[in-house]
């Protein structure tokens, strides 16, 4: 048997999905996701900006330094 069967992991998946347990959240993240342009992974907001690139690591310590800055 496997790990995900010992863990009951299918059947309980199985039943949120049957029962929607997660819809309304689901959707609400989804309607989030529109609102902001989000159109694809990986995607990235710091303090509610969105990083151009989220897959480069320079790119996104620059925005936390800058945002680390204090304001003038």
């Amino acid at each position: 048997t496997s790990y995900a069967d010992s863990l009951k992991l299918y059947k309980a998946s199985k039943k949120a999905l049957d029962d929607k347990t997660y819809s309304a959240a689901i959707d609400a993240e989804l309607k989030l996701g529109e609102e902001v342009a989000v159109d694809g992974t990986p995607t990235m907001f710091l303090n509610g900006k969105r990083i151009a690139n989220p897959t480069d690591f320079d790119a996104i310590a620059k925005e936390i330094e800058d945002a680390l800055k204090p304001k003038t």
